[in-house]
């Protein structure tokens, strides 16, 4: 029922605000997280009482982008990304690669060279907003051990005080590696629609498109692919797969054809001078 009805008000909050977040309003500022933290309670997921951190709270803020469909779409798929970025609905991956490049071949632009444009603006859209949100998650990981060495030197812990740490240290490593799968499948979904507009309609504005999903492929794996450990606090059975490794059994294709330059051509020889006839 609190999903029915957090439909119903994400619904009527369709205009985007800072990061790609919907503007500021009662639904998305109090009613859904509240209802989410109720939520994922009865999962058995954790959830801590302490107050966020500024790190932690730009790193919530600037992951809800790649939490979110690449491509604009229906109310629902961003209603549905709402609920489960407030945690109303569990967290959760679109594993279909073929949903960008669907959806970019449905949209009327004028000419092939349009989106290979679409594409290069989207990843690079991505790309410069990914850096700052890198920059958060290594703060908040690094607050997250000075959280747990703290704790081992605090003899007078209460138990609920304990939890409350263990549960914020959990819900942060939550939501990278969340983060890092959607960015992983987002990744994914670029490379497919890059191949496959190759084929559909080879263009040398394939060229930087493909350069900027290479940057966008690479940037987070340092992030993550690193291993940080959770101690006690998260069951595995609510992680949905998310703590898989970045990118993990996906093949690395090779460059698209059209990135690979054809050899110059050599210049004809000259005409032998004994076979040119004169005038």
């Amino acid at each position: 029922m609190l999903a029915l009805a957090g439909l119903q008000g994400c619904a009527a909050t369709t205009q985007p605000g800072d990061f790609g977040r919907r503007a500021d309003n009662v639904w998305t500022n109090s009613i859904l997280p509240a209802s989410g933290r109720a939520a994922a309670r009865l999962r058995g997921e954790p959830v801590s009482s302490y107050p966020l951190t500024d790190s932690e709270q730009e790193l919530r803020d600037r992951a809800y982008r790649f939490l979110s469909p690449a491509l604009d779409r229906a109310w629902l798929d961003r209603s549905l990304a709402e609920l489960r970025y407030t945690r109303n609905l569990p967290p959760d991956v679109d594993n279909d690669t073929t949903r960008y490049y669907r959806g970019l071949m449905g949209e009327p632009f004028r000419s092939m060279a349009s989106r290979y444009e679409k594409l290069r603006a989207d990843t690079d859209a991505d790309r410069a907003l990914l850096g700052p949100l890198l920059a958060a998650a290594h703060d908040v990981r690094a607050a997250d051990e000075i959280r747990r060495r703290a704790m081992e030197a605090t003899p007078d812990l209460s138990e609920a005080q304990r939890a409350d740490a263990l549960s914020r240290n959990a819900e942060n490593e939550q939501l990278v590696a969340w983060v890092c799968a959607s960015v992983g499948m987002r990744v994914a979904g670029y490379r497919y629609a890059l191949q496959h507009l190759v084929i559909a309609g080879p263009q040398h504005e394939a060229v930087p498109a493909e350069r900027a999903v290479l940057g966008l492929e690479n940037d987070p794996r340092a992030l993550c692919n690193e291993t940080v450990p959770l101690i006690d606090a998260v069951p595995r059975n609510v992680n949905r797969g998310l703590d898989r490794p970045y990118l993990e059994d996906r093949a690395r294709p090779g460059p698209i054809p059209i990135a690979v330059q054809p050899e110059p051509q050599a210049a004809p020889p000259p005409p032998i001078p004994g076979l040119v006839t004169k005038g």
